[in-house]
């Protein structure tokens, strides 16, 4: 288990960024932590598959709208 700890504080990263803080005030805030790339990982794929549903659902009402524009076309002949 000594050596999962050890891993761990090697693997740590520190990175500084400008925000608001807890208090309220604006500065550099100093940001320590493990980074989690698998996270990062599921994080993309769910994006990408959000993507592709979207597009998927906009060509969808798309086919759907061109077969409700057919179907009033074919009733329109048909009453004449």
């Amino acid at each position: 288990m000594g050596g999962e700890s050890e891993r761990r504080k090697r693997l740590r990263v520190s990175d500084s960024v400008y925000g608001t803080r807890e208090d309220g005030t604006n500065g550099h805030i100093r940001i320590t932590g493990v980074p989690l790339p698998e996270i990062d990982k599921l994080t993309d794929l769910r994006k990408k598959r959000e993507m592709r549903f979207k597009v998927l659902a906009f060509e969808q009402e798309q086919r759907a709208a061109y077969s409700r524009r057919g179907l009033k076309k074919f009733r329109i002949r048909q009453s004449v």
